[in-house]
């Protein structure tokens, strides 16, 4: 039976291993023609998690706002006006996007905040970047 439970073990790990995988490539993938279109925008950010408190009613998995970030908002950063934490919760006023981009970024967010996909894919609760290079992403302290 013990090897049997390990083996199950080991095959669970192996699928959730190879969703994020896929999920990050998905991910790296709807934003690949958004960085083409759009080479102002440096990368992209955004947070997600479920809250452990919401005064009494369900907690829910939610994604925020993802927000595109340019050089403005990064040299608001160096400079001190921000901070690198304030750039994934739209805490910045380095400069607006284009309404192309904005409304870009916007139908990305719509296509992948579907049916907890980012939640399955990426996990929670996590700090997300975005850029050409690829996704990183951080353990959020939503506390």
């Amino acid at each position: 039976m013990s090897a049997n439970l390990t083996r199950l073990s080991d095959a669970m790990k192996a699928i959730k291993k190879e969703l994020k995988d896929k999920g990050t490539a998905l991910v790296e993938e709807s934003f690949a023609d958004f960085f083409l279109k759009h080479p102002d925008v440096l990368e992209v950010r955004w947070t997600q998690y479920t809250p452990g408190w919401n005064d009494g009613d369900v907690c829910e998995f939610g994604v925020n706002d993802f927000y595109g970030i340019i050089q403005a908002d990064l040299d608001s950063v160096v400079s001190a006006e921000c901070s690198d934490e304030d750039l994934y919760c739209g805490g910045h006023d380095g400069g607006p996007l284009s309404k192309a981009a904005e409304k870009d970024l916007y139908a990305i967010q719509r296509l992948l905040d579907t049916d907890d996909f980012l939640q399955t894919m990426l996990g929670d609760p996590l700090k997300v970047k975005v850029t050409r290079s690829g996704v990183e992403t951080e353990y959020y302290d939503c506390y």
